[in-house]
C-alpha cells in the first residue's frame, strides 16, 4: 500500500541522510582536477560478455559518441550518441539507440531513445514477490514465457530555479506476450503449456485481453532536483526525481493506470583518498506504485526513467534495482528500494591521450513489495499449492525484503564512461525460490 511505501521511505532516508551529512561538507580535490579536459569529438566502447544458466552465453558491445566543443563544458558532452546490442546464446537479442544533449534545445534536456527486443526466453517468476513459491530445480519449466518489445521515448527538462527543474515526456510501447514455443520450449520445458504463465491465464491472474500483450502511450511529467558535479560518475551532490507517469487506455486494451515514481540519490565525497583519486559513498532510495486505474501484468516490471541509460530498466531484480537476484523476480504494483555502495578509485592513469581509472564497488541492495498486485487471486491460487498457508502468513511473505550484498571493479574512460564487472549473493533464505547463487555481469555504468 502507499502508506507501507511512505513509511519505508521515511524509515530509512533521514537515518542515510544524517549518517552521511557530516561527511559531505569535505570536498577533497576529484579526479577530475587532475583529468585532461576533452574538445571535438571522442568515442568509449565496451564489450559484453556475460553468462546466464537460462539464457546462456551473453556476447555484445555498447559504447558512445561524445562532442565536446571547445572543452568548456566537459566532462558534461554537449551531443551524446550511444548504441548497444547484445545477444544470448539461447535466442534473446536486445538492441538500443540513444540521443542525450542539454544544448540542443537553448534551456532545455533532450533525452531520446529507441529500444526493440526479442526474448524467446523472458522471466515470469509471478506476482508479490516471495509471495510466489518458485522450485528452483524445475528452472525454465516454470518461469519460461516469450516477448517482444519496442519502445520510443522522448523526454524533456528544463530549469525552474538553480538545481531544480521540470519534466516532461512521453514513451509508446509495443508488447507481445506468448507462452514458449518451438525449440525453447523443448529445450527449458518439459511442457510448454504448464509454466507461470500458462498457470496465470488459466486461472485469471492474467486475462484474456493482456495475455497477449498491447501497445500504450505513456506520459509523465514532474520535478527533477539535481546538484551534481558530472553525471556518468558523480563524487558529489543530490539527484532527486518526483513524477508521475501513466497511460490513457487510447488503444483500447481495456486498461488504463497512473503511477507515481520516486527517487532519491546522494553521492558523498568521502575525505579518505588513494592513488588513484577519491572515495564516494553513493546511496539511492526508490519507490514506484500505482496510484490509479489497474496496470497490465506485462507492464508491471518496468521501472520508469527520465533519461535512458540501459536497454530495458525493469525489476526489481535487474542491474538498475536490485542486483543478485533473478530478473524481475519481484514484481508488485508497488515496489521499493535502495541500493548503498562504496565507489573507490585505486589507480589512475593516461594512455593514447585518454584518462582512465580502476576503482572497487562494494554493495548492499535492499528491495520489497510495498503494494502488492491482485492479492486477493493470487493468494487463492498460491493456496491450491500450499493448502496449509494462511492469509497472515502470505501477507508476511508478500512484504518480505530481499537483501543482497556483492562489489564490482570498475574502469572509467574519460569520467563520462564506467565499465563495470560485478558479483553478487542473495543473504535471504527463505526457502521460496528467491536465492540465486553467485550473480555475475559485465556491463557499462553505476546502478545509478
Amino acid at each position: 500500500m502507499l502508506r507501507t511505501a511512505f513509511r519505508f521511505l521515511a524509515a530509512v532516508l533521514p537515518a542515510l541522510w544524517l549518517t552521511a551529512a557530516p561527511l559531505y561538507a569535505k570536498n577533497p580535490k576529484t579526479a577530475r582536477d587532475s583529468a585532461t579536459v576533452k574538445t571535438g569529438w571522442t568515442w568509449s566502447a565496451f564489450p559484453m560478455l556475460a553468462y546466464s544458466s537460462t539464457m546462456g552465453v551473453q556476447l555484445g558491445a555498447q559504447g558512445h559518441v561524445y562532442f565536446h566543443g571547445d572543452g568548456s563544458h566537459y566532462p558534461q558532452p554537449i551531443h551524446d550518441i550511444g548504441a548497444k546490442i547484445s545477444w544470448y546464446s539461447h535466442g534473446n537479442l536486445y538492441a538500443n539507440l540513444s540521443y542525450d544533449s542539454k544544448f540542443l534545445i537553448p534551456g532545455v534536456r533532450l533525452s531520446v531513445a529507441a529500444t526493440y527486443t526479442n526474448e524467446p526466453m523472458f522471466h515470469f517468476y509471478g506476482y508479490n514477490g516471495a509471495a510466489q513459491l518458485f522450485d528452483k530445480s524445475q528452472g525454465a519449466a516454470l518461469f519460461g514465457m516469450s516477448r517482444n518489445s519496442a519502445k520510443f521515448t522522448s523526454g524533456f527538462q528544463g530549469k525552474i530555479w538553480k538545481d531544480l527543474s521540470w519534466a516532461a515526456g512521453f514513451t509508446y510501447w509495443w508488447m507481445q506476450t506468448s507462452s514458449l514455443k518451438g525449440r525453447f520450449a523443448e529445450k527449458f520445458c518439459h511442457d510448454g503449456d504448464n509454466t507461470f504463465y500458462t498457470r496465470y491465464v488459466e486461472q485469471g491472474l492474467i486475462r484474456p485481453q493482456e495475455a497477449k500483450g498491447g501497445n500504450h502511450m505513456e506520459l509523465r511529467a514532474g520535478f527533477v532536483y539535481d546538484s551534481r558535479d558530472k553525471e556518468a560518475a558523480p563524487e558529489k551532490g543530490i539527484w532527486a526525481e518526483l513524477y508521475a507517469f501513466g497511460a490513457p487506455d487510447m488503444f483500447k486494451t481495456g486498461f488504463n493506470y497512473l503511477k507515481l515514481a520516486f527517487h532519491f540519490r546522494h553521492f558523498v565525497s568521502l575525505p579518505w583518498k588513494w592513488k588513484g583519486g577519491g572515495m564516494v559513498f553513493a546511496y539511492h532510495l526508490g519507490y514506484q506504485g500505482t496510484v490509479a486505474g489497474e496496470t497490465p501484468f506485462y507492464m508491471q516490471q518496468n521501472i520508469c526513467n527520465l533519461v535512458q541509460r540501459q536497454v530495458m530498466s525493469e525489476g526489481l531484480g535487474s542491474t538498475s534495482t536490485v542486483r543478485a537476484i533473478g530478473q524481475n523476480r519481484i514484481v508488485g504494483d508497488g515496489v521499493a528500494w535502495l541500493n548503498a555502495e562504496f565507489r573507490v578509485k585505486l589507480w589512475s592513469f593516461k594512455l593514447w591521450r585518454q584518462f582512465f581509472y580502476i576503482g572497487v564497488c562494494p554493495f548492499y541492495d535492499m528491495g520489497m513489495v510495498v503494494q502488492p498486485y491482485r492479492a486477493d487471486k493470487h493468494y487463492a491460487f498460491v493456496k491450491t499449492y500450499e493448502p496449509q498457508l494462511t492469509r497472515a502468513d502470505y501477507n508476511k511473505l508478500v512484504y518480505t525484503p530481499v537483501h543482497n550484498v556483492g562489489g564490482g571493479i570498475s574502469i572509467g574512460w574519460n569520467e563520462n564512461f564506467v565499465g563495470l564487472l560485478q558479483i553478487g549473493k542473495t543473504l535471504n533464505q527463505t526457502n521460496r525460490g528467491m536465492e540465486e547463487g553467485l550473480w555475475i555481469d559485465l556491463g557499462v555504468g553505476y546502478a545509478f
